[in-house]
């Protein structure tokens, strides 16, 4: 009988510690690529916000962040040469979210043009479209979009390769049950060496 209630108790000692013991945190694993040969990229600095998290890559590319408290993260690469990039991602408890991003090297001689530079939605509009050409002669143009904070917007694609003498379409939505009222934001078109911006405006329905 000693020995049977000895055993329970060892048993329950067990799993009390097992629940004490139960991960509360989750993890990041990504590695930074040169996006035009796929090159891995030494030294590239990764942050995370909120929370100013910074990390370096290693002689592989990688980094690493452990216990990471669950929740919605913004990941931004960076490095001397290139042009930054970024991605939101999610950390859920006891996953390891992915982190890779990729950057693009900053080029000369680039020549490239937005139109429009203003999306004026009014109260009717729900999708409006802007164009990136690519006006140069040097190569593809290489893009990426930063400043997509306003929760009423939605654009696709963030990135993408523009050929020479090409364009590329990015589609601008607006969510009007998360207006209350006229609403405007700026969002920032990034190819290498340089930047352009977009204006976004929106009314509620009648």
């Amino acid at each position: 009988m000693r020995k049977t209630l000895l055993l329970l108790s060892l048993v329950i000692m067990v799993v009390g510690c097992t629940k004490d013991e139960e991960d509360t945190t989750g993890s990041v694993y990504g590695k930074i690529t040169n996006s035009i040969n796929g090159e891995l990229l030494q030294g590239a600095t990764v942050t995370m916000s909120p929370g100013g998290i910074s990390l370096v890559t290693g002689s592989d590319g990688s980094f690493e962040c452990l216990d990471v408290q669950p929740g919605q993260y913004r990941l931004q690469a960076q490095k001397q040469g290139f042009v930054s990039n970024y991605k939101q991602i999610t950390v859920v408890v006891g996953q390891t979210a992915s982190g890779d991003l990729t950057l693009a090297p900053i080029q000369s001689n680039i020549d490239w043009q937005i139109a429009p530079t203003e999306l004026l939605f009014g109260n009717s509009f729900t999708e409006l479209t802007f164009v990136i050409k690519n006006t140069g002669t040097s190569g593809a143009l290489t893009w990426n979009i930063s400043g997509v904070d306003a929760d009423w917007i939605s654009v696709f694609p963030l990135s993408g390769t523009t050929a020479i003498g090409m364009s590329s379409t990015v589609r601008v939505s607006v969510n009007r049950e998360l207006l209350k009222t006229e609403s405007s934001t700026i969002i920032t078109v990034n190819v290498p060496g340089g930047s352009s911006t977009v204006r976004i405006s929106a009314s509620p329905s009648n």
